[in-house]
């Protein structure tokens, strides 16, 4: 699977200072799936956080995605069930 270094974004949140993207990429010439924190530069563009400042990013390969979307849907399941 060829996914260009700058696709789309798949998913976004903001949080604090920062918008949390989920997005495809390429890390060392593997597809990754990245969830990483953008800031919003001077023009007020969203930019990627410096991977040299900013340690708090994921990047995961995409065959664990079905345990990713497993462990969100229990999560949920359990907030349902919880009436919170």
């Amino acid at each position: 699977m060829t996914i260009p270094k700058d696709s789309d974004f798949i998913f976004e949140q903001p949080y604090r200072n920062n918008v949390w993207r989920v997005q495809l990429c390429n890390y060392n010439g593997n597809v990754r799936v990245s969830l990483w924190p953008w800031f919003k530069d001077a023009d007020g563009a969203l930019q990627p956080c410096n991977p040299k400042y900013i340690r708090n990013g994921l990047q995961m390969p995409p065959e664990r995605l079905w345990e990713l979307g497993e462990a969100i849907t229990a999560a949920k399941a359990e907030i349902d069930s919880s009436g919170a």
